[in-house]
């Protein structure tokens, strides 16, 4: 149990939390590998576009069958595509992807998995340069992404997460030749091993993300 106000504690499930200062809040001892120039300031972990990226280690704990993962994101720049996240491979092989999602170059989300053939979801709205709370909950029936806690994008049907060795890239994508390097700062990445959407704005409240 994390609690993390008088009255409030964090939803059962959460594995991996980090904000300000890269440490792992949950006590896990996960610490996130900076590439390239990636380091952390006021803003949280701030990247400037060019090969920049966060790796954590591959661990069954983060890469459960039922996964929420979020984080607070502001973009120096829009109209590029930026990462988020990606755990998959470098080059493609029969297992590439088990979860990732993008603010692509129209500003819109894209989540995406892999489980014999690729499922992924597109929201309506869209992200700017300001602070932004972003989130992508995958299961056994659903993909799912929210934007500040609202669902925008959604895709149903049976499907499984596909464990692969690779480590959650944040702000970077593997296997792309431009890799989307993200041109920006993120800050309070989470991963529940639960679907945890009914908490959001909770979370949101709670997960030290700045709205300047």
């Amino acid at each position: 149990m994390i609690m993390v106000g008088p009255r409030w504690r964090m939803p059962d499930g959460l594995v991996w939390w980090v904000a300000g200062s890269g440490t792992d809040r949950t006590g896990g001892g996960r610490t996130l590998t900076l590439g390239g120039n990636a380091g952390w300031d006021a803003n949280g972990l701030t990247m400037d576009g060019s090969g920049d990226y966060a790796t954590l280690a591959d661990a069954n704990e983060i890469e459960p069958a039922t996964i929420t993962a979020c984080c607070w994101l502001k973009r120096a720049a829009t109209g590029t595509r930026h990462s988020v996240l990606a755990k998959r491979r470098g080059t493609e092989g029969a297992t590439p992807c088990y979860l990732g999602f993008d603010v692509r170059a129209d500003n819109k989300i894209e989540s995406y998995a892999y489980s014999g053939s690729w499922r992924s979801t597109l929201s309506s709205g869209t992200v700017g340069t300001s602070w932004t709370h972003l989130a992508v909950v995958a299961q056994s029936n659903a993909l799912r992404t929210y934007i500040n806690g609202v669902a925008d994008g959604s895709t149903t049907g049976t499907f499984n997460l596909v464990a692969n060795a690779q480590p959650f890239y944040w702000g970077y994508d593997p296997y792309e030749p431009a890799h989307y390097s993200l041109n920006g700062s993120m800050d309070g990445m989470m991963i529940f091993n639960a679907d945890v959407s009914a908490k959001l704005n909770d979370i949101m409240r709670y997960s030290s993300g700045r709205r300047a």
